[in-house]
């Protein structure tokens, strides 16, 4: 996201550097200064995109190569669809609410897009006001979220556990059930471990 928001940064005069802990209070003061409306945030963003030009990497191919029926994401890009479809394989994508109340026939995995897609930019959230109100405009993938959570084990790849949304999510959860519930996995690149041998904070589930 930090990425996807320096020209957001830029054109407030801030450093993106200084703001890359509280990116959603930057979305949301950008969107204050221009109106309260994110149509020129979400120009932004699909310009972003289509600069980057992502392509599938190896590692997107390793996860759908592997027997994955579930799968949770943050992002609003369509790599691990477009990974899966280079599989032969189909995704079921879950980008709106309405979208979970139909299945996909014939489907071999589920895609959750927590925060929407970049094919419907204006739904995505990304604003601290969006982060705030998502237990209500978004509350089946609050309740999906915690269901699969509750019942299933989770490895988190590429995920910092900064985002405010998941937090809230998993600590509701503990607070319900404490120490039973399954235990997390997750890959963490060397450089967030030497952090934390040197006493830098490393946010973590248990």
């Amino acid at each position: 996201m930090e990425k996807l928001l320096k020209p957001v940064a830029d054109k407030l005069g801030l450093d993106i550097n200084d703001e890359q802990h509280d990116l959603t209070s930057l979305a949301q003061f950008f969107v204050d200064d221009h109106g309260g409306v994110r149509g020129e945030l979400d120009q932004i963003l699909v310009e972003e995109y289509g600069k980057t030009k992502m392509s599938v990497s190896d590692n997107h191919r390793i996860l759908a190569r592997l027997p994955i029926q579930i799968y949770w994401t943050t992002n609003y890009d369509r790599l691990i669809e477009n990974a899966l479809l280079e599989q032969g394989k189909t995704p079921d994508i879950k980008k709106a609410q309405s979208d979970l109340t139909v299945n996909l026939p014939k489907r071999d995995a589920i895609i959750y897009k927590m925060h929407g897609d970049i094919e419907t930019v204006s739904e995505t959230v990304l604003t601290k006001h969006e982060y705030e109100d998502y237990n209500k405009k978004r509350e089946l993938f609050s309740n999906a979220f915690k269901s699969d959570y509750v019942s299933r084990t989770f490895l988190f790849i590429g995920f910092s556990f900064t985002d405010p949304n998941l937090d809230y999510l998993i600590s509701r959860i503990r607070t319900t059930l404490g120490q039973n519930i399954k235990p997390d996995y997750y890959f963490i690149k060397k450089k967030r471990i030497q952090d934390c041998r040197e006493g830098k904070n490393l946010e973590r589930t248990p």
